[in-house]
C-alpha cells in the first residue's frame, strides 16, 4: 500500500479502536496490534487529511476487565503449538494445587474472555479435554520432535463454553435455568443476554423472571451469590442448593 485514504467515519472507527486495545493489555497482542495501528497511520497521505479526532481521547473510553499478565513465550509458544499441530508441556498452576504440577496438552482452540485467555486441548494427564488459563502456565515447551497431531472431527469450542456465559468447563449437558430478579434490577434482567433462546417473564409486581440453557453451574452460582437478595434460583434444584449451602457458611463465617 503506497497510501492510505479513509474517509471520516472510517477514521473514527480506526481512532476508537487504538482505544480498543487495552483489552490486550499484558499480552503481546498489545504491542503487535499497536504495531500495525502505527503503520496505518503512517501511510496516511500528508496534507491530504483535514479532519481534527483529537477530541476521541477524552471523549471516549473504554473500561477492560482486570486482566492477568501473560508471558510473551507462553503466548508464542501456545500459538505456535496451535498452528502447528503440536503437542505442548508445561507447569500448570491450578487452583488445587498452586504449587503446579506438569501437564501436556493438544491445543485445539485459543479464546478470551473478558481480558483473560484460555486453550482448550486433550490433556494427557486426565486423557480428556481440558481447558488451561494461560497466565497460569509455567515453564512451556513445545513439543515438536513428535508427529503432529490431528483434532478430532467432532471437535467443537461451542460445545466446551458458553460464550455468553463462562469457560467452565464441569458440564458437558445444558441444563435449564430459571432466575427471578427483584423489580429493583428490572431493567437489567430485560436486556441482560445469557442465551439467545432464553425467555424473559415480567410479572405485575415488575418483578422478572429470566430462563435459559447453559453448561456454567459455577459462573451462575458464582452470579447468584453476587447479587444477594436481588435474584432467587427457581430452577435446577440442584443450584438452589448449592446456593442455600454457600449462604450458610457465609452466615457461619461472619458470625464468628
Amino acid at each position: 500500500m503506497k497510501s492510505l485514504f479513509l474517509t471520516e467515519e472510517e477514521f473514527f472507527s480506526v481512532a476508537v479502536f487504538e482505544k480498543v486495545l487495552h483489552q490486550y493489555r499484558n499480552t503481546p497482542i498489545e504491542g503487535r496490534l499497536r504495531a500495525v495501528f502505527e503503520k496505518l497511520a503512517a501511510l496516511l497521505p500528508e496534507n491530504k487529511v483535514s479532519l481534527d479526532t483529537m477530541w476521541i481521547d477524552d471523549a471516549v473510553s473504554f473500561i477492560a476487565d482486570p486482566a492477568p499478565e501473560i508471558r510473551a513465550d507462553i503466548f508464542s509458544a501456545v500459538f505456535t503449538g496451535l498452528k502447528t499441530r503440536h503437542a505442548i508441556r508445561f507447569l500448570y498452576r491450578s487452583l488445587e494445587q498452586p504449587e503446579g504440577i506438569e501437564r501436556e496438552c493438544k491445543p485445539y482452540h485459543v479464546l478470551c474472555q473478558r481480558g483473560v485467555w484460555y486453550v482448550i486441548g486433550q490433556c494427557r494427564l486426565r486423557q480428556e479435554l481440558r481447558i488451561f488459563s494461560l497466565s497460569r502456565i509455567q515453564h512451556i515447551t513445545v513439543l515438536s520432535e513428535e508427529p503432529p497431531f490431528s483434532i478430532p472431527e467432532n471437535f467443537s469450542a461451542e460445545s466446551c463454553i458458553d460464550p455468553h456465559i463462562g469457560v467452565w468447563m464441569n458440564r458437558q449437558t445444558p441444563f435449564t435455568v430459571r432466575l427471578l430478579f427483584d423489580p429493583a434490577v428490572r431493567v437489567f434482567a430485560e436486556e441482560h443476554i445469557w442465551n439467545t433462546q432464553q425467555t424473559v417473564t415480567v410479572y405485575d409486581d415488575e418483578s422478572v423472571e429470566v430462563c435459559f440453557e447453559t453448561t456454567q453451574f459455577e459462573e451462575i452460582k458464582r452470579f447468584v451469590l453476587g447479587q444477594g437478595r436481588a435474584v432467587r434460583v427457581l430452577e435446577p434444584e440442584e443450584l438452589i442448593d448449592a446456593v442455600r449451602e454457600e449462604a450458610a457458611q457465609l452466615c457461619e463465617m461472619y458470625r464468628s
